[in-house]
């Protein structure tokens, strides 16, 4: 293997999470994901670890022998130990699919303690031997970082749970520290500082607490010290760029941490700082350019007007294949730019495309045509041209029917109309918020939707030249999108849907007369009713003209209708999956066109009905048989050279001009958002792999001090721990292990199945040791039926049992915690209380929430608990349900008073919350205590309030965008500011 070997030397490195050895003479360093052993005073650095994963976060032990550090190199967080020399292999230590943090070693050296989520609802500490073996329960206290003080049995931990390059923040989960004697004492707290108290560790030179905080008037992160009782507090640095990551020696004599790329350590005795520099001799493990074969992940897609080409996006190019008797056939690439390309589409009549792109650093709209030929697919260059150029954004262009005019959005959704040629821009809506847009067939309207109450849109009709409009055609409080005319011109469709999960296919007449003669005569005369040559719309009273076709399950799903209007296609769940289907605009003919769960992403219909097009969840290519109801493949198989470092940069670009374009505050808090962009645009270009790539983002979002920013990938293919619901009795001395208890609903609550007392032995034959880890024999497990060997008494029995995944097993840890509570709850009251959890805010909480509530209406109380709530959509269907009151009964002959609203709770409520309540999971308790429901109990929430959506980046990146602010009465802004 061929190696570019450089030497690079800072600046130009991108260090991360500095570890101090024990005497103070060392700093360990991650570096481009591996492991790097650096002199405290500088110099050249050695490499301890190379893999193919991400080695991050070590910690030493207290002799200096041996360094834990976390790696994902089997694709989740596990537990890795080295001796410090790196003279031999890493050992793995841990094999859950839990993320595992390193956070200290014993005081003999003999144990790694470290966070993980596994058997608790939150969070819990576990310690492996450095020899091996199953991990045992150390602390059961949700403790993400800890610092053990050398020769006690105090360790210093944080709580919180802001994200650590978030800058500024203040709020009801800012860190704080507290001191805790393990393994069971009480968390003293130390610091209440409203803002970040963070990462302590402490010296035995000084006895003092060293630690990074945000306390001063400009909100940065610098270091200060304090005695072990939280008192005097001083200030030792004043950086003007955040600090992060303090490592200190074992010894107390030497800080490290990282500002901005740059290593700094700190003299705990002479209080002088001083900048490390350093160089590593370093190859690209990651090589900078690859050829990359692609057969899916295909993000759009557009069937040309003859239906003999269908154009898509990969990877942010647009290529084109030919379909040759409906078959794929050859494939070209249009566009080959590092910037992404995206909503393509086809020109009506000619041979052209035309598409959004950010190639000349902001999205312009371009078209696309074959530079000799008459086809797409029978050329091999193409000319591309710019319509017109502006500094804003503009997106989802789309030629009239007649090929004379393009309909756009610009900025975040102002709907515009131009010339072919560019010339004569005209702006249709007031609102930046329109979504989707359909041109009529005579090219004098524009159906779009829009935004109308909070997430719910509503389709309007407006005249392309401005003379009329817009006028909202659909006026429902649901959720009414994506419109779409008939070629008859007579009826606009759309899709609805409401918070609960239910989705309807609707049209609207757009003429009384066509209203009126009624679906009889439309079912036996479709076929010869001539198109109308020029639309006219009956606006009065046209809301009452809507139709529902077809209820489905589903949420903000893909729909489409075929161009004359009588066949629709839709993505929608049932309890096999989500799927395909098809149904007649008369309602009937209903079929599923997928059987497999293909979790559909863009779907359209042929112009003779007969054939349904789509993308699967994967970006694969299909089309489906309408009357066989079967589907297949049009598979593409696409090569080219991957210039990693070039798609980072346009990953970033298109990064910045998402919240350029769409953060909810046009002030952007205050910051200067370019300034951002060109602050950390030049260390793009010391980063080799997503994980850096993704900090060097999270660093510029971090500048806005906002929520619901964030940006990770989904790469997939990591080891799943086939989970098998036990929890190990940790005081159990002997072989094996033992089980204390029995997750309820797991795999081994059967009546055949594993029992409390019981010592597994061995999994498949393979016998469990002392230095055996349980849970490395369940490696890749889920799903798959196992043999497990128990000593019940003493008898040994096989039992058969197929573990499940862990996620499955939290959930019903989860149902564990709501029952203990519920439990606690009805005994202290006696059985007067009910005890209702709402652990989201999505649709099926809601059913669960009014399930609940009526299961519960006889108690004399409510405790309602939110804590830890993520947020969602359904605060005010909650709050509706909740301050329904009393304005009538009902009494049948000798029964009883039925009080009416029927569903309602009028009774005393308490609403727990915390600092995990996020979101709409503060919404929720804003209006609660506005509307007076009952008595708020606990801590401030975290002041993350602002309405989000998830994008994706040319890399397959997911990137987050928070574009709508929420404000309370007063007009205070509730982002920042908790309830």
């Amino acid at each position: 293997m061929a190696f570019l070997f450089i030497l690079l030397s800072s600046p130009g490195i991108f260090p991360r999470f500095p570890s101090v050895s024990p005497d103070g003479k060392w700093i360990v360093v991650s570096v481009n994901g591996d492991l790097w052993k650096i002199p405290v005073d500088g110099g050249t650095g050695r490499c301890l670890t190379r893999s193919n994963g991400y080695d991050a976060e070590a910690i030493w032990s207290p002799d200096g022998r041996w360094i834990a550090f976390q790696s994902d190199r089997y694709g989740n967080g596990d537990i890795f130990l080295m001796d410090a020399e790196g003279k031999n292999p890493p050992t793995r230590l841990t094999y859950h699919s839990a993320w595992d943090t390193p956070l200290f070693f014993s005081e003999d050296g003999e144990w790694v303690y470290f966070y993980s989520r596994r058997l608790r609802y939150r969070g819990e500490v576990y310690r492996v031997n450095v020899h091996g073996g199953t991990p045992v329960l150390a602390i059961d206290f949700d403790i993400p970082y800890a610092y053990h003080i050398p020769d006690t049995n105090i360790i210093l931990l944080m709580r919180g749970g802001e994200p650590w390059w978030r800058r500024k923040y203040r709020g009801g989960c800012s860190y704080d520290i507290f001191k805790m004697a393990i393994p069971d004492g009480r968390a003293e707290r130390l610091t209440s500082f409203e803002g970040r108290d963070g990462w302590p560790v402490y010296s035995p030179v000084t006895e003092r607490i060293y630690f990074v905080s945000n306390r001063d008037t400009d909100r940065i992160n610098n270091l200060y010290s304090m005695d072990l009782n939280g008192k005097h507090i001083k200030k030792l640095t004043s950086f003007k760029e955040d600090i992060r990551f303090p490592s200190i020696s074992r010894n107390g004599r030497v800080i490290a941490f990282l500002v901005m790329n740059n290593l700094y350590t700190y003299d705990v005795e002479s209080e002088k700082i001083k900048k490390i520099e350093f160089s590593i001799p370093m190859d690209y493990r990651e090589q900078p350019d690859t050829y990359v074969r692609w057969t899916k992940n295909a993000t759009d897609f557009a069937l040309s007007p003859d239906e003999k080409e269908l154009a898509f996006v990969l990877h942010g190019d647009i290529y084109v294949m030919r379909l040759k008797d409906g078959e794929p056939d050859r494939v070209v690439q249009v566009t080959s730019t590092p910037e992404p390309e995206k909503d393509v589409s086809w020109h009506p009549e000619k041979e052209m495309l035309v598409f959004s792109s950010l190639r000349d650093g902001d999205w312009d709209i371009f078209t696309a045509e074959p530079k000799k030929k008459k086809k797409f697919y029978n050329d091999v260059m193409f000319k591309i041209n710019k319509v017109f150029d502006t500094p804003e954004t503009e997106r989802k262009p789309k030629f009239s029917p007649d090929g004379k005019k393009i309909a756009f959005l610009k900025s975040t959704g102002f709907l515009y109309v131009v010339d072919a040629d560019g010339k004569n821009q005209r702006q249709l809506s007031r609102e930046n918020d329109c979504i989707w847009l359909d041109w009529s067939p005579d090219s004098r309207w524009i159906a779009y939707s829009r935004t109308a109450l909070g997430w719910r849109e509503d389709v309007f009709v407006v005249r392309a030249n401005g003379s009329k409009g817009p006028i909202n055609i659909s006026n429902h409080p649901n959720d009414d999108y994506k419109p779409m005319w008939s070629s008859d011109g007579r009826r606009i469709s759309f899709a609805s849907r409401d918070p609960e999960g239910n989705l309807w296919i609707k049209f609207v007449f757009l003429r009384k007369e066509d209203e009126d003669k009624g679906m009889e005569f439309w079912e036996e005369h479709q076929d010869s009713i001539k198109p109308l040559k020029k639309i006219e719309i009956d606006f009065k009273d046209i809301d009452e003209r809507i139709h529902t076709v077809a209820k489905f399950e589903g949420e903000y799903n893909y729909f489409t209708a075929s161009k004359d209007g009588r066949l629709y296609a839709i993505q929608a769940f049932d309890l096999s999956g989500n799927d395909v289907w098809a149904v007649e605009w008369t309602g009937k003919n209903l079929k599923r066109l997928s059987k497999e769960s293909v979790d559909p992403e863009k779907i359209l219909i042929s112009n003779d009905n007969k054939k349904v097009y789509y993308l699967d969840g994967d970006g694969r290519l299909y089309v489906a048989d309408v009357d066989k109801e079967t589907s297949k493949p049009l598979s593409f198989r696409v090569g080219f050279i991957l210039d990693k470092r070039s798609e980072r940069k346009a990953a970033f670009l298109q990064a910045w001009w998402i919240l350029q374009d769409g953060f909810y505050d046009p002030h952007f808090h205050g910051i200067d958002w370019k300034g951002a962009y060109e602050k950390y645009l030049p260390y793009l270009d010391i980063v080799r792999n997503t994980e850096d790539f993704h900090t060097i983002v999270r660093m510029m979002i971090g500048e806005l001090n906002a929520s619901h920013l964030g940006i990770w990938k989904d790469e997939g293919g990591g080891e799943i721990t086939g989970c098998l619901g036990i929890v190990p009795d940790y005081s159990y001395p002997g072989e094996g292990l033992r089980v204390k208890r029995i997750i309820k609903d797991s795999p081994s609550d059967m009546e055949k199945g594993i029992k409390p007392g019981d010592v597994i032995l061995a999994v498949n034959g393979k016998r469990l040791t002392g230095e055996t880890n349980f849970y490395s024999l369940l490696r890749m497990k889920r799903g798959k039926k196992i043999r497990i060997t128990v000593k019940r008494g003493r008898k040994k029995e096989d039992i058969d049992i197929e573990p499940v995944s862990p996620w499955k097993i939290r959930n019903l840890i989860y149902k564990e915690w709501v029952s203990s509570n519920r439990k606690t709850v009805e005994e202290k009251s006696r059985g007067k209380l009910a005890y209702i959890h709402i652990r989201a805010m999505g649709s099926e909480d809601l059913k669960r929430f009014k399930k609940e509530l009526y299961e519960f209406r006889d108690r004399k109380g409510l405790v309602l608990d939110i804590r830890y709530n993520g947020g969602g959509s359904i605060h005010d269907e909650l709050l509706n349900i909740l301050k329904r009151t009393v304005y009538a009964y009902s009494i049948e002959r000798d029964g009883e008073k039925e009080y009416n609203s029927l569903f309602r709770w009028n009774k005393p409520i308490v609403l727990l919350i915390n600092g995990y309540c996020y979101s709409d999971a503060e919404i929720f308790p804003a209006g609660f205590k506005e509307l007076k429901l009952g008595t708020v109990v606990g801590t401030p929430t975290f002041g993350a309030v602002i309405g989000t959506n998830n994008l994706e980046l040319v890399d397959g990146s997911t990137f987050r965008c928070p574009n709508e602010g929420w404000y309370r009465i007063e007009g205070v802004n509730m982002e920042n500011n908790p309830v």
